[in-house]
């Protein structure tokens, strides 16, 4: 059955179809949020898919306003999705853990202060010391701005990420928060063994061994072969985050032959700038047309 001759002859079930995906959206926020909060952003995402699809399959291909704008829609869209995401990447600045554990977990309060973003470790690098990664990660999700953690092979290339949160919870035990009591960052009274923090000894035993089968088996790996480079386009992009079920990749920018971690471009920023090249594009015929 052509889908498209069929919506075509029915476009009456577009409304309802919009309507339905919107319900369906709020319904599973419900499901996971105590506080349903509807935003413009919402509403957008369950409009796009029908509005690209309708006129990337020929359904409307022209926006006619008698007097005032006439365009081909395919050209406006082609146009945005084509465009590169360099503008759309959030550069972060990488914060490398210290050998000393002691010393350096006295280091967190300031990263909290500054609003690191990231921690990065370095494969076979031997400083790294289970309890203070521990103490790194369940102090540091206190501050919002951190959300990853990034692993870079020996020249400093990226090897793969994992978001920071969701590396947290698997890490964690189910004593945890017996755990943050006993080991408090103010005062310091010393470091968890292995044994009471022995998923998170196991995490950085396979960065110290350069185990990379290991780090890949954890939930959550974010691979160097999923990552983008800055003039990667829009539409490839938002493909690529729709094939791995994420909301955000890595950007990578190859300098000197060594692939090295640059940022993140994330789905909810991507599709707004669509969304406004789109405008912008829109804006552009009409003042082209009334000159």
């Amino acid at each position: 059955m052509d889908m498209t001759a069929w919506i075509r002859e029915h476009s009456w079930v577009l409304a309802p179809a919009f309507i339905l995906t919107l319900v369906i959206f709020i319904w599973l926020k419900g499901k996971l949020a105590k506080n349903v909060e509807i935003k413009p952003v919402d509403v957008g995402i369950a409009l796009i898919p029908f509005v690209l699809w309708m006129a990337s399959a020929g359904i409307f291909k022209k926006v006619e306003l008698p007097g005032l704008i006439s365009f081909e829609t395919a050209d406006v869209i082609v146009s945005a999705a084509a465009a590169p995401i360099d503008l759309q990447v959030s550069k972060i600045p990488v914060t490398a853990l210290k050998a000393d554990p002691k010393s350096s977990v006295r280091e967190i309060p300031r990263l909290i202060a500054s609003g690191t973003q990231v921690l990065s470790f370095t494969l076979g690098y031997r400083g790294y010391h289970g309890g203070a990664v521990w103490m790194y990660f369940n102090h540091l999700l206190s501050s919002p701005p951190f959300k990853y953690a990034v692993i870079l092979d020996e020249q400093g290339a990226l090897f793969g990420l994992y978001s920071s949160r969701k590396l947290t919870a698997i890490l964690n035990s189910d004593n945890n928060n017996e755990l943050m009591e006993k080991y408090p960052l103010k005062p310091f009274r010393g470091l968890p063994d292995n044994n009471a923090v022995a998923k998170w000894h196991g995490f950085t035993q396979a960065i110290i061994n350069n185990d990379k089968a290991a780090l890949a088996e954890v939930a959550g790996f974010v691979e160097f072969g999923q990552a983008v480079n800055p003039q990667a386009d829009k539409k490839q992009v938002l493909a690529q985050m729709e094939q791995f079920g994420l909301d955000w990749l890595p950007v990578i920018d190859n300098q000197s032959g060594v692939s090295r971690f640059q940022g993140i471009v994330e789905r909810s920023r991507l599709t707004a700038s669509l969304i406004l090249d789109v405008a912008r594009e829109l804006e552009s015929k009409k003042q082209a047309q009334g000159n």
